[in-house]
């Protein structure tokens, strides 16, 4: 009976999040960020006008008068491709068809948060977990984007989960999810592998202190420079013998060397950010869960429950933390002007609202503090003000930008069958 109740409570669960994630399913392409959708479509109809043989398997825009090709080569050619597939599934390149594709993913990813939570704290635990995941506008707006998060973000759970399955179990098949993760994640973006060298450089720490894993460190180790390699190879080969258009992406970002990069208002605005799509409560709860880490004897620390929690989750929530955060430095001339560049902050974010609403519960409950009561409903009050406020400003604003963009894609290169009709 239990168990039937469990399955009913994750059941609706998912319909709440495929519920969130499906607003505004079939409209076309006109919100923030979504000339992404509009673009990759176009990446995807190369793969299937032209075939695979031409475009070499790489991202290519066409022209469609001219039938010139330009390279989109800085980026692995996982989305494409997968959209591809998603279109000659279903016989259709519509919008809903690529948001459908990024929300199954995205629901994945959940799925794999719920399990990962669920084996290291319980249920309960977990239920929040996906709740939580669910609601943040980072995940319920931009989980539904046809880009490199939501696929992305997929492959870094199941690293984050195989990882932590291994260290639990010690079975050899979570080695092999591990590297299924990596290979995915490096083939699909390059933030993943920013998580794959944290639990690579963390398991290296371990193994020198002699509680390491060894075959941790030979996974990560070659799946991670394996698929580097691979992708460095392959765009080399698909445009050509030539890594110019790589190599100019990677200077654009020089910005911190520039003399007008002014550090303390990139954080400023990051922050800002942050509070936007994570919320304050999910803002204050990174806090708790940063200074927790960082002092593990801490007030802080033992009031959260972290002094007590297991080394493989503070593990988890340092890499996962410190992975999303050196992935938005990395770039920080993207990241000040793309609203997503956090999205691999929502890991990290869950498991730290998972450990501070508990803590704030059982704070007001230890001493009887009956007049702190409002402090929690404040808590609620907030999260859930402030993401469905995100997500009705988010859905009901068209951006000039996208509008703009779409428009130019849809002149120059190939149409949507929905539109050459």
């Amino acid at each position: 009976m239990a168990q039937k109740f469990q399955t009913v409570r994750l059941a609706v669960l998912f319909a709440y999040a495929a519920g969130l994630l499906s607003i505004g399913l079939s409209k076309d392409w006109r919100l923030i960020h979504e000339d992404n959708g509009a673009f990759y479509t176009t990446v995807a109809l190369s793969h299937l006008r032209l075939g695979l043989g031409e475009t070499r398997a790489h991202d290519f825009l066409v022209e469609r008068d001219a039938g010139r090709k330009i390279a989109y080569g800085h980026h692995p050619p996982g989305i494409g491709l997968i959209l591809a597939g998603a279109f000659k599934l279903t016989g259709s390149d519509d919008p809903a068809v690529a948001r459908g594709a990024a929300i199954v993913f995205h629901l994945g990813s959940l799925a794999i948060m719920v399990a990962l939570v669920r084996s290291l704290l319980g249920f309960a635990a977990a239920l929040w977990a996906g709740f939580f995941m669910a609601t943040l506008p980072m995940g319920a707006f931009f989980g539904r984007m046809p880009g490199y998060e939501p696929f992305g973000l997929f492959a870094v759970m199941l690293q984050l989960f195989s990882w932590s399955r291994y260290r639990g179990t010690g079975s050899a098949k979570f080695l092999g999810f591990l590297f299924l993760g990596v290979i995915l994640g490096g083939l699909i973006d390059w933030a993943p592998l920013f998580f794959s060298l944290g639990l690579f450089l963390f398991e290296c720490r371990q193994l020198i202190r002699g509680r390491g894993h060894g075959p941790l460190v030979l996974v990560l180790g070659v799946s991670g420079i394996g698929i580097f390699a691979l992708n460095i190879v392959h765009l080399y080969w698909a445009q050509g013998g030539s890594l110019e258009t790589f190599l100019r992406v990677l200077g654009r970002n020089k910005i911190i060397a520039h003399s007008k990069f002014n550090i303390a208002e990139f954080a400023l605005s990051q922050i800002e950010r942050f509070r936007r799509y994570f919320s304050h409560a999910g803002l204050l709860a990174v806090l708790c869960s940063a200074w927790a880490l960082t002092r593990p004897h801490s007030r802080v620390s033992r009031w959260l429950g972290m002094t007590a929690a297991s080394d493989t989750w503070r593990a988890l929530m340092a890499v996962s933390g410190l992975a999303a955060l050196a992935y938005v430095c990395a770039a920080p001339k993207w990241a000040k002007v793309h609203h997503f560049w956090q999205f691999y902050f929502l890991p990290y974010t869950v498991c730290s609202l998972v450990f501070f609403w508990p803590a704030l519960q059982q704070w007001i409950n230890k001493k009887g503090r009956a007049q702190w009561w409002p402090l929690a409903a404040l808590f609620w009050i907030e999260l859930g003000a402030s993401s469905a406020y995100t997500l009705y400003a988010r859905h009901t604003r068209p951006s000039a930008y996208t509008l703009n963009a779409v428009g130019e894609f849809r002149a120059n290169y190939l149409l949507p069958s929905s539109l050459s009709r």
